[in-house]
């Protein structure tokens, strides 16, 4: 994954620890370079969490790590025209969870488990608060689908698995088919206040495999 930074390397970020540099130094040579372009490489697991990051008008991943490395924000460029947005769907502007499912870390995801698991971890960094009252308790029938353990959340079925919801305390019962996964996402999201665009963008994601499309049409078929 390659990421472009008005900045400072790095690799450069990286030396000036090792020789002891204080941040002010760092600062000072970046500014001398703050025309140059830098390309540096980060992995998935990264890109993702600056996607989720870069929340708001422009922000991008250039503008979270000036943040985070207490530089100060380049000039704001002005504002452009909002698109219209399609009925119950946010505009890419409005929307920040269409900036994170447009990204190459969430697309380069082709299990739907992986999805599955993104799309949670995403709500609970967007609102810890809320997502954490949505899962508490959270069940259909006599399976619990959110757990804060592996035990916690296999105890209520026989022959179910669960999987940690990335950098979250949160299990999530994961032997699901792309149909019940879509209603904990679109239940957990309604329960957190998310807009009705972005549960629809939510379920888009986990679309049934060309298998189980054909078996439904079958089925709706014969009935």
């Amino acid at each position: 994954m390659l990421l472009t930074s008005s900045t400072l390397t790095l690799a450069y970020f990286r030396d000036a620890h090792k020789t002891g540099h204080t941040r002010g130094n760092v600062y000072c040579r970046a500014r001398n370079n703050s025309t140059r372009m830098h390309s540096i490489e980060i992995d998935d697991e990264v890109m993702a969490d600056l996607s989720c990051r870069a929340v708001g008008f422009h922000v991008t991943p250039n503008d979270v790590l000036r943040k985070l490395l207490g530089l100060p924000l380049p000039t704001q460029p002005a504002t452009p025209p909002a698109v219209p947005a399609t009925p119950g769907r946010l505009n890419a502007v409005e929307d920040p969870l269409q900036k994170f499912v447009a990204s190459s870390a969430f697309q380069a995801q082709r299990q739907s488990i992986n999805r599955f698991l993104l799309l949670l971890w995403w709500a609970h960094a967007h609102n810890e608060v809320e997502f954490q009252r949505a899962v508490t308790d959270y069940s259909r029938g006599n399976r619990r689908y959110f757990g804060r353990s592996q035990e916690e959340v296999e105890a209520s079925g026989v022959g179910i698995k669960a999987k940690q919801i990335p950098k979250t305390p949160f299990w999530v019962l994961s032997t699901l088919d792309n149909k019940s996964k879509r209603m904990i996402i679109e239940d957990v999201f309604r329960a957190m206040g998310l807009p009705a665009g972005s549960i629809a963008l939510a379920r888009e994601q986990l679309a049934d495999s060309d298998i189980s499309r054909r078996r439904n049409l079958a089925l709706q078929y014969l009935n």
